[in-house]
């Protein structure tokens, strides 16, 4: 029986709207190696991994805020993750993949 467990990549930002550029990419780089890993086991317990690219930001964060690169930027995100068979946590929310 396969237990199932996610595989977080977290990448925060006080100051912006979302982290910073390198960061994501470094992010979505662990994504695809996340997403492909198969047979992950412990001694006694076998899993099926979910790989999430957690993405926080400060308290003053708000989805009408981001600009229009922002905007796109979230667009092409939710792609990568559709492409790639990996979820985006913004914050506390899902994003829609």
């Amino acid at each position: 029986m396969f237990s199932r467990s996610h595989i977080l990549q977290c990448k925060h930002t006080m100051h912006s709207n979302l982290p910073s550029l390198g960061d994501i990419k470094d992010g979505l780089l662990k994504m695809i190696l996340f997403s492909n890993l198969k047979n992950v086991e412990t001694e006694t317990e076998k899993y099926s991994t979910v790989a999430v690219l957690k993405l926080t930001t400060g308290t003053d964060f708000g989805p009408l805020l981001l600009s229009v690169k922002d905007r796109n930027l979230v667009e092409t995100l939710k792609q990568e993750a559709r492409h790639n068979r990996f979820k985006i946590l913004l914050n506390n929310n899902f994003l829609g993949t």
